[in-house]
């Protein structure tokens, strides 16, 4: 369905494109105010954070836009009761520290054509503030000189699980100079372009004393480490666990 042809969707365009503060649009039956998200987000090439009442609205909401072509759709979830304690194994809590580190260390260019679909109780419940995320997050870099020991540290105090092989999000192992870790949240730069990304990904480091001499992916079919990486940033799930720390997604949102 062709919405550029629709004179009064032309019209809500039009103003948003001037910001001349809000526009109310009523009559969104169904699935159409998703499908006037998605040709806003293409159109104006700007960021849309498309609010529901409900949980499970947002769900299919986030199914909805990417079907009527939005060309990146995030879901910001919500716990649907009371808070967890932080856990690296926490599905809701990694996708909630994803979006705010794709916020806060995004350029305004780089937000373009993204839209946040988010059920309203999203709102309600608290963040990290990029400045914890990033302060309590663990960098590992090729060639760096760190003990072992600290890193293990980092991973224990954040609630990872010690076990024999990595296969789920949260979890690590050792074997003397080598630490599996498969974070459920990092940013990798990886190749020579040195293009990083967020994402759930398992890697494997391996030490010499206290250097860093390799930072490889892993396979977990095979458990086989494969491409190399130049450096990673692990999120820390315990991130804004204290009330100073924590604050509400809208002050992040760019202008």
């Amino acid at each position: 369905m062709d919405l550029s042809r629709d004179k009064v969707v032309s019209e809500v365009v039009a103003r948003l494109s001037r910001s001349q503060g809000p526009v109310k649009v009523e009559g969104t039956w169904g699935s159409f105010a998703r499908l006037l998200t998605s040709h806003i987000s293409r159109t104006l090439h700007r960021p849309v954070l498309h609010l529901c009442a409900h949980i499970d609205d947002a769900d299919r909401a986030f199914d909805d836009l990417k079907t009527f072509g939005a060309e990146r759709v995030e879901l910001l979830p919500a716990w649907e009761g009371e808070e967890e304690l932080a856990d690296a194994t926490d599905e809701t809590r990694a996708q909630r520290l994803r979006i705010v580190s794709l916020l806060s260390d995004s350029e305004g260019g780089g937000l373009k054509n993204l839209v946040i679909a988010a059920p309203v109780q999203a709102l309600c419940q608290p963040i990290p503030k990029p400045s914890a995320l990033r302060a309590s997050a663990l960098q590992v870099t090729r060639s760096q000189t760190v003990d072992p020991e600290a890193v293990i540290e980092w991973l224990v105090q954040n609630n990872f699980e010690r076990v024999d092989a990595v296969d789920l999000p949260g979890q690590f192992a050792r074997r003397g100079g080598i630490i599996d870790i498969y974070a459920p949240l990092a940013r990798i730069t990886a190749g020579a372009d040195g293009a990083s990304v967020d994402e759930s990904q398992a890697v494997r480091v391996e030490f010499f004393g206290d250097t860093v001499e390799s930072i490889r992916e892993i396979n977990l079919d095979t458990q086989r480490s494969t491409q190399e990486i130049q450096d990673i940033r692990i999120i820390a799930a315990a991130s804004g666990a204290v009330v100073e720390q924590r604050e509400l997604f809208t002050n992040i949102l760019p202008e």
